[in-house]
Parts: C-alpha cells; structure tokens; sequence
C-alpha cells in the first residue's frame, strides 16, 4: 500500500512538471518550480505550489493535481464550536454543579469534545448536551 502511494504521490507530480511545462505555451513564465505539495485530509485532495523561480518575490500558485471527493453538505449541526466558552453540568444525588469552560473541539448534540475548564485549567471530555451545554463524559453513561 505504501508503495502504491508513492507511485500515486509520484505521478500527481509529474502531471504538474507536465504543466509547468505547458504553460510558457499559454503564455506563462517558463521557469517554474514545484515549492510543496499539500494533501487536503478532508477531501483527499492533492496541491502543488508552483513558484515563478523568474520572480521569487511573486506569489506562488496552488495546482490541483488530484481532485478530493466531496459528498455534499454534512448532515449534522454544531452546537458547540472550537472556543466557545460553555457551562459543564454534572447533576448526581449529592451534587449539582455547573463549571466553566471553554470548547476546544466542535461537536454537535450527543457527541463527546474536549473542554478546558476555566478554574483550574484540566482538559476533560464532554457530552453536548444542548447550545453551550454540556455534561461529563462518564464510562458509564457513555
């Protein structure tokens, strides 16, 4: 498999030299050069940045190589975003307690997040309960 993506890594640059060696046919400066490569883990897509090695103080040019798969709108909705502060709820026979915090993941109503409590500063895990509410993450009530 490794070597597949090789393979796969290899010819995606290639498909780009191929294309810096097109442009000065188009019009476009002849000196062109391959500065990185980005993978998008998102889609899977694949970029090259392209530099102009005749203007080295211009910008450099992003190249789609691979196409990424994109399946459309994501069906869930947030309700907690990275860096919204949030109450953390806890409700047991012997205690009701509701504690600051601030999300550092996103995550919709049902899923687990890391939150960074204010007083105190741990990082604990989180259940959404609702908009800027949450409650701890239990083994038991997972």
């Amino acid at each position: 498999m490794k070597k597949r993506d090789e393979c796969l890594k290899q010819s995606w640059r290639a498909a780009a030299f191929c294309l810096c060696a097109a442009l000065p046919i188009m019009g476009q400066s002849p000196a062109l050069s391959v500065a990185g490569e980005i993978h998008d883990p998102s889609t899977g897509a694949v970029w090259l940045l392209v530099r102009d090695d005749a203007h080295p103080g211009g910008p450099a040019r992003l190249v789609l190589t691979k196409p990424g798969n994109v399946s459309g709108p994501v069906d869930r909705k947030l309700l907690i975003h990275a860096g919204d502060r949030i109450v953390v709820e806890e409700h047991t026979a012997i205690v009701d307690a509701r504690l600051t915090a601030i999300a550092l993941t996103s995550a919709a109503e049902g899923e687990k997040l890391q939150a960074r409590m204010v007083i105190g500063g741990g990082v604990v895990t989180v259940r959404v309960v609702s908009a800027a509410v949450a409650e701890f993450a239990t083994e038991a009530g997972q």
